[in-house]
């Protein structure tokens, strides 16, 4: 008997976005959901109910529904359905080990994409890509669950998949703020403010994201106070384009880091949540980003951007360095893997039936 064509697979992803949560969960979902490997797959999104995550999953070509508050994980069994070969990709903090334990007790492939290690996995997958994976401990409750750790399983979206090499350009003109789909901690008016009053360079030209979940009115008035020295970008879809732009960027520890790190563009990572910090620092530790500290003058910040407009060997060694652990290729090889579990799961099925 041929394996069940790829046509008929079914992807069903869980997953929030938001002020509390950020973008960073729903980017890495949508970068798999857009893999080659599920170009035939029916894929359907189910999203906290929340319009603007909402509206970026059906601008990237998806299905998506909102879930009510309270989610016990019965949206995700009808979406799922009850034949044919299907999986559950669960990147959601509230699924604890018997939400996970009720979508494997219906049959479907379940796949976590979990960022902390905090419980007993049931799934068939887990993926933590972050650069600090391997100094978790993982534990599965199955006995048959793969863990998928680190970089080389990093899910960035399609126009991060090739990417050429850059040119590090001696002098820095352009320079790229992004601090998050949200930026919790509301940091970004003051780091602007920061790099417009020390840069003392009129040529440097500064681009500001203002995430789809960040309040702008201080982010705006800044700008409008600073006619072409700000330049904003309001909650743009990909920034891979204006990386590549940019001669240095200021960043978030998030999963823009990465981004950053696929393309070599040197970043100074600020830490602006906990969860964070791990990330930041082994990042900083391979030499790809440099820390600074975001306390309330940003001289950390002031001390960063000067060292590295003065040093193009660091900023060249930083872009090499980012580029070597990150190679943009990670949302294909979990893409694999899922439909790998898939096909053992239809032999298995197939052969215990009677």
């Amino acid at each position: 008997m041929t394996s069940a064509p790829l046509a008929r697979m079914r992807i069903v992803v869980r997953v929030d976005a938001g002020p509390r949560v950020g973008l960073g969960h729903l980017r890495r979902c949508l970068a798999l959901a857009s893999a080659p490997a599920f170009l035939d797959a029916s894929v359907c999104f189910l999203v906290n109910d929340e319009p603007s995550a909402l509206g970026r999953v059906e601008r990237a070509g998806f299905l998506a529904l909102p879930v009510p508050d309270g989610d016990s994980g019965d949206a995700v069994l009808r979406a799922l359905g009850d034949a044919g070969p299907r999986a559950a990709v669960v990147d959601w903090r509230g699924a604890d080990r018997r939400y996970l334990d009720r979508l494997r007790d219906a049959g479907a492939v379940v796949v976590s994409i979990d960022d902390l290690a905090s419980t007993a996995f049931p799934s068939h997958l887990v993926v933590n890509s972050n650069s600090f994976a391997r100094e978790l401990t993982f534990r599965s409750t199955a006995g048959d669950t793969r863990f998928l750790l680190g970089p080389p399983y990093l899910m960035l979206g399609p126009s991060f998949r090739d990417v050429p090499p850059p040119s590090i350009r001696p002098e820095v003109r352009s320079l790229l703020v992004t601090l998050g789909g949200a930026d919790a901690a509301g940091l970004t008016p003051a780091v602007l403010d920061c790099l417009v009053r020390r840069a003392g360079d009129s040529n440097l030209t500064v681009t500001a994201v203002v995430g789809p979940f960040t309040p702008g009115g201080a982010i705006r008035a800044l700008a409008a106070r600073c006619p072409g020295r700000i330049r904003l970008l309001d909650a743009p879809e990909d920034l891979c384009d204006e990386m590549l732009r940019a001669d240095l960027a200021v960043s978030a520890g998030g999963q823009t880091l990465y981004e950053l790190a696929r393309v070599g563009c040197p970043a100074i990572a600020i830490e602006v949540s906990a969860d964070q910090r791990d990330q930041i620092r082994t990042l900083a530790a391979a030499g790809a980003v440099r820390p600074v500290d975001p306390g309330p003058s940003l001289d950390d910040l002031a001390r960063a951007v000067g060292d590295l407009r003065l040093d193009v060997r660091l900023r060249r060694a930083m872009s090499a360095a980012g580029r070597a652990l990150v190679d943009g290729q990670g949302a294909e090889r979990v893409a694999l893997e899922i439909a790998s579990a898939l096909e053992a799961s239809r032999i298995a099925a197939r052969v215990a039936s009677p």
